[in-house]
């Protein structure tokens, strides 16, 4: 049965979160080195970051069980509370283990909240079809949050001052909370006294191994666009007017996220089955390594975001569906396809930044393809 209520009610509640987050992301990011004179202090509490997300995603499934998501997901959104005003005496105090706690904490709430959401709309919508288009209008919101952070922060930090953003990052929050009572989530298929710790055949079963290895295919060129906003190595041989060029790649990546999301939304019937076109997605960076240019500029920044995005929807939608109904099945396959996520958003700018640290820009992209074409290749092996 299809709950249309209670799935769109889980939508209204990530935008009203995500729109105050998106917004303190991005004023994090073009702040911390002005307040604290030291960009690289920011990558210890990414580190952090990261490293908390996948052990939040990993015990996410054990919480679910024990708790249940709704009260899973409440408690990361006070936690997320906590962290806007740990953020903003991070700033206040010049404090580095304030900005590193803070970071820590808003890592929980963005795992419960991408869980919950994930695993809510899967046992809310039953029917496959419809899942898929409620799983693409999620995607929407998050690129049009994103999109919509990076044109406001700056102009908001300007204009006002850095402490509006906490101000509007919290009112989402309580926005965000009076919504939740009307997102009920269908319970799982198991006792609550029945939570055990998550167990490793589930991660090691074909299905879920095919994801991997096709996500870690897909999203090897996630860190790219922030890698190149941030750094000129990937410049050396282009005029200064595609260095200039590196300033709007944030918002880049959230307009390719949005239009990811409204093709999918429409044609993600015509996408399954094709994931092979967008698991090897890096050729247009030995393009770009060989031939610098703004056209190929255009294709690398569009093409790699685009279809890292489509590749990650229709793989983690297929790992959905097929868990049927078994909702304890989809709250441990929702946690472990985030926590996917979250580690290779780290692995992705270590690798990248180290081989372009070793090799010439195009030796290194090739050595990348080919890491790609071989995982690609290496997730066929495993079939759903």
């Amino acid at each position: 049965m299809n709950n249309y209520k209670h799935a769109w009610c889980l939508l209204l509640f990530f935008l009203a979160t995500q729109v105050g987050s998106s917004l303190s992301i991005v004023a994090t990011f073009i702040s911390v080195e002005s307040a604290f004179g030291n960009l690289s202090l920011l990558g210890v509490a990414l580190s952090f970051n990261t490293i908390i997300a996948v052990a939040f995603g990993y015990l996410m499934p054990s919480l679910s069980f024990r708790f249940g998501l709704s009260k899973v997901l409440a408690a990361g959104q006070i936690i997320g509370l906590i962290s806007v005003g740990v953020f903003w005496q991070s700033f206040e105090r010049k404090s580095i283990l304030l900005l590193a706690l803070a970071v820590v904490l808003a890592a929980f709430q963005r795992v419960s909240l991408g869980v919950a959401l994930t695993a809510g709309l899967k046992k809310e919508i039953q029917d496959e079809d419809l899942y898929r288009k409620f799983s693409a209008r999620r995607e929407f919101i998050g690129g049009i949050s994103m999109v919509v952070a990076g044109l406001a922060a700056p102009l908001i930090i300007h204009s006002l001052n850095l402490n509006w953003v906490w101000v509007i990052d919290f009112i989402s929050f309580l926005i965000a909370f009076a919504i939740l009572p009307f997102a009920k989530m269908g319970g799982t298929n198991l006792p609550k006294n029945q939570a055990p710790l998550p167990s490793f055949p589930l991660l090691t079963s074909p299905e879920y191994l095919r994801f991997f290895l096709s996500i870690s295919a897909a999203l090897l060129g996630i860190g790219l666009l922030p890698l190149m906003a941030g750094s000129e190595t990937f410049f050396s041989q282009t005029s200064n007017f595609l260095i200039q060029l590196k300033k709007v790649l944030w918002s880049v990546e959230g307009l390719m996220a949005l239009t990811a999301g409204i093709f999918y939304l429409r044609f993600h019937q015509f996408l399954r089955g094709k994931n092979i076109l967008f698991l090897v997605n890096l050729w247009p960076l030995l393009i770009f390594s060989l031939w610098p240019s703004l056209a190929t500029f255009i294709l690398l920044v569009i093409w790699v975001p685009l279809t890292f995005n489509f590749a990650f929807m229709t793989l983690r939608d297929d790992l959905l569906v097929s868990c049927q109904n078994d909702h304890g099945k989809i709250e441990k396959m929702s946690a472990y396809a985030t926590l996917a996520r979250a580690a290779l958003s780290s692995v992705s700018p270590l690798a990248l930044g180290a081989a372009y640290g070793l090799f010439q820009n195009w030796t290194s992209a090739a050595l990348i393809l080919i890491v790609q074409i071989f995982l690609a290749g290496l997730s066929m092996k495993f079939r759903i």
